[in-house]
């Protein structure tokens, strides 16, 4: 007995020394996610910028990112890599920053993104996508060039309107090399709202159940027009 007592003793210690690891590599991976977001946010004139994450595990898949271009536009980015959790996650930081290498070399949004595919193609081989929205924001023309690989459309929502959703694009990155991409380009008013929202915000559901919802999130959105 006290043999099979000492036994169970260093696995209990064995098992607890691995759990403690594991800890550690999950909060040293959330750290690494977390540095690859924003410290500051934009200062544009006529526009005002905000952003939030709250991930539902340690490490998330969820990323956000403004990159300013030489020519004076703002790029405005939000991303959702497939699956939950560390795995996801540590992808993320890789593919911020083949973005940013490449962002300033392509005019287009669409080309920019055709392009990003297949490298995400490479990284992945298939085996996770990433659901991305890119935006350019002109703000001496207050004009926004935007491409939307897969991703929850964005919603531009102003005063008197239904939302109009960004949805022009083409399939989610890494699904597909060699998939083609589209792009438009949309005016934006004084008191407009562009909202960018992963699905964790619009799926997430109440005691009963029942989702929040992309609608609801307009509604919230335009009560403060």
């Amino acid at each position: 007995m006290n043999q099979l007592g000492t036994q169970r003793r260093r696995l209990a210690a064995l098992a607890e020394k691995q759990r403690d690891e594991l800890a550690k590599e999950i909060q040293l991976a959330a750290e690494v996610q977390q540095s690859i977001l924003p410290r500051s946010i934009p200062t544009v004139p006529g526009f005002d910028f905000a952003a939030r994450m709250y991930p539902t595990k340690t490490v998330a898949g969820d990323y956000y990112g403004f990159i300013e271009l030489p020519a004076g536009e703002i790029a405005v980015v939000i991303a959702d890599v497939s699956g939950k959790g560390v795995a996801a996650g540590l992808l993320m930081p890789s593919i911020e920053v083949a973005l940013r290498m490449d962002a300033a070399r392509f005019p287009s949004t669409s080309d920019l993104l055709q392009t990003f595919n297949n490298v995400v193609c490479q990284i992945t081989s298939g085996r996770r996508f990433i659901s991305l929205f890119y935006g350019k924001l002109y703000p001496q023309s207050q004009s926004l060039e935007y491409t939307n690989a897969g991703h929850n459309p964005p919603l531009v929502i102003r005063a008197g309107t239904d939302p109009s959703p960004l949805d022009k694009g083409g399939p989610a990155l890494g699904v597909l090399p060699n998939s083609h991409y589209e792009s438009e380009k949309i005016s934006l008013r004084q008191g407009d709202v562009l909202v960018l929202y992963t699905d964790g915000a619009v799926e997430a559901e109440n005691p009963a159940g029942e989702q929040y919802s992309a609608e609801r999130l307009s509604k919230t959105v335009s009560l403060h027009l």
